[in-house]
């Protein structure tokens, strides 16, 4: 007696069903997809406009803080050098960060003009 039956990997499916699935991809498929609006696309230039939008305010606020803790050890440092190292260092990256956002936010500037 013949087997109605595929083998995949271990398992068996019947051959109705694979070809259930396949009419079904065939035809009722694409009469779903007209149902459905196509999503918005993103350019990616807009996109990578939105990722850096968010590096940009992140740096900015990292940088705002490590200035404040820069302007604290320099308070409280009465003359002690180490403490005055830790806010000059706290200060350095600061200036770091937003060096980095401004650059970030120039490349995006420039890959627009230059694409355009």
């Amino acid at each position: 007696m013949k087997s109605n039956l595929i083998k995949l990997k271990g398992v068996k499916i019947s051959t109705k069903a694979v070809l259930v699935l396949i009419l079904f991809s065939v035809f009722a498929l694409p009469i779903l997809a007209l149902g459905y609006q196509v999503a918005p696309t993103v350019g990616i230039i807009n996109a990578l406009n939105k990722i850096v939008n968010w590096v940009y305010t992140f740096f900015f606020f990292v940088a705002t803080l490590f200035i404040i803790i820069a302007a604290y050890y320099f308070v409280t440092a009465q003359g002690k050098p180490e403490q005055i190292n830790q806010a000059r260092a706290f200060l350095l990256w600061a200036v770091i960060g937003v060096i980095v956002a401004i650059l970030a936010r120039g490349i995006v500037l420039w890959l627009q003009e230059t694409i355009k």
